[in-house]
């Protein structure tokens, strides 16, 4: 019976157990990742070490990011929901190009490298960031397009992962990535639940892309950031 109460206690962050698994823990809040997660291989994630940068880990990812940024590039003609979700990534405000009179040219997505914000990350040695022109050709060359102007991305995700890892790539995470990823629509293609996007208008009238895991994301964030 002591034993039994032991174990319980060390699940505790875990949810409830699973009837034909005692050892096991269950995927039903923000700090559960794995629906097979067990207390012997470390794959339950506990309360006390559930914050905003490990759910950051297990939902938004680089070569996510990089893949799925042009998602929402193409214009569809009498598509009202598919067009409001890509409004929030549009230029709409440059009248210089065009945007602001007729935002349905594809030139009016913002290219992933022209955000004043950025991803820095190590490449081949040196620090890198997304906002910069040396970027295009890491782009074009972790997609497998053929030219820097190429909007959909050849390679799949996973191929872009292996580029990556074969490239010995690791994101720098400070306080303005953990920030950002929660707040700026430049970064929302990166989270796992992209698909299941809805635009939200904030108080000043700004449009945002969110989708579930970024709203317990911005949760967390917030809460701690609270302290």
């Amino acid at each position: 019976m002591i034993r039994r109460l032991i174990i319980l206690l060390l699940i505790v962050g875990c949810d409830l157990l699973q009837e034909e698994d005692v050892y096991g823990c269950t995927d039903k809040d923000a700090c559960n990742f794995n629906t097979d997660a067990n207390i012997f291989d470390n794959t339950c994630i506990y309360a006390e070490t559930c914050n905003y940068m490990t759910y950051a880990s297990h939902h938004w990812n680089f070569s996510r990011w990089i893949h799925d940024y042009y998602k929402w590039y193409e214009y569809k003609e009498g598509n009202d929901d598919w067009n409001a979700i890509r409004e929030v990534f549009i230029n709409n405000s440059d009248s210089t190009t065009g945007c602001l009179q007729d935002p349905t040219q594809g030139h009016c997505y913002v290219d992933i490298w022209d955000h004043s914000h950025k991803v820095e990350f190590t490449y081949d040695g040196s620090i890198m960031s997304s906002s910069s022109e040396e970027f295009k050709e890491v782009f074009k060359d972790l997609c497998g397009n053929n030219n820097t102007w190429d909007t959909d991305c050849s390679n799949t995700v996973d191929e872009v992962e292996n580029s990556l890892i074969s490239k010995s790539v690791y994101v720098i995470k400070d306080h303005h990535f953990y920030e950002g990823i929660q707040k700026y629509n430049m970064y929302f293609a990166g989270w796992d639940d992209n698909d299941l996007v809805v635009v939200v208008t904030k108080e000043h009238g700004d449009k945002n892309a969110t989708s579930p895991n970024q709203i317990t994301y911005r949760s967390l964030w917030v809460d701690y950031n609270k302290k």
